[in-house]
């Protein structure tokens, strides 16, 4: 008799979005191998704290990239115009792909 291993474990965060008024909801997700998430977690961690030492943004700041890419909201905490700077946000995003789009 043969057994077969058994697939390896992954973690996995779903969430949705969407507007009420138009119907159209979008899903995203992280996945993320068991094996692999003690590093996931610290890379996570080191890009929160990026963002908190070189842009001002807490690491308690929920980054809705709706609303944070297309300029809402004061997630800086800098007093230099960082808030009203359009080209603060794409340094951000920029950083969180090359980063995270692996």
């Amino acid at each position: 008799m043969t057994t077969s291993a058994a697939a390896p474990v992954r973690l996995t965060y779903v969430d949705d979005f969407g507007a009420e008024s138009s119907g159209i909801v979008a899903y995203s997700w992280v996945s993320i191998s068991a094996d692999q998430w003690r590093d996931g977690l610290h890379k996570v961690l080191d890009w929160r704290a990026w963002m908190r030492d070189s842009q001002g943004i807490p690491k308690n700041y929920e980054p809705h990239m709706t609303k944070f890419a297309n300029g809402r909201g004061n997630p800086s905490t800098f007093e230099d115009g960082w808030n009203r700077s359009k080209a603060n946000r794409p340094l951000v995003l920029d950083e969180t792909f090359a980063l995270f789009g692996k």
